[in-house]
């Protein structure tokens, strides 16, 4: 039986690519879907999916329900933003945090914490 291990020395070998790369992005362009990211601390990142062209409200729902309903406000960073800056505190001691309304639209990439008004507000 083939090992992990074998496939990958024979991808090398014969200067193969995998084609799931290409597959999952164009995939994502037919649906007109994209990605936006919260992160809880600093270990904790995820992905999640919404519409292009979505508000701030329906990417929270597609987290939970009560984030979109008692959203108030979004802290965005720019992903190519925070990855210059190197930090989440040297992105905003150089005033590239940007604060959006719900009804703003979310761009593909933001790095996103939503403030709700009941709770805890999901990071």
């Amino acid at each position: 039986m083939e090992t992990a291990e074998d496939r990958l020395k024979y991808m090398e070998d014969a200067k193969a690519q995998s084609a799931f790369p290409k597959i999952i992005t164009t995939g994502y362009d037919s649906l007109n879907l994209m990605h936006f990211f919260t992160a809880g601390g600093d270990k904790e990142v995820r992905a999640w999916t919404c519409r292009r062209g979505s508000k701030m409200t329906e990417a929270a729902r597609s987290i939970h329900n009560e984030i979109a309903d008692s959203l108030i406000q979004v802290d965005v960073m720019k992903f190519d933003d925070l990855k210059a800056a190197g930090s989440e505190a040297d992105l905003k001691a150089a005033g590239k945090l940007l604060i959006r309304g719900k009804d703003s639209i979310i761009e593909d990439g933001d790095v996103v914490y939503f403030r709700s008004g009941k709770g805890k507000a999901k990071k």
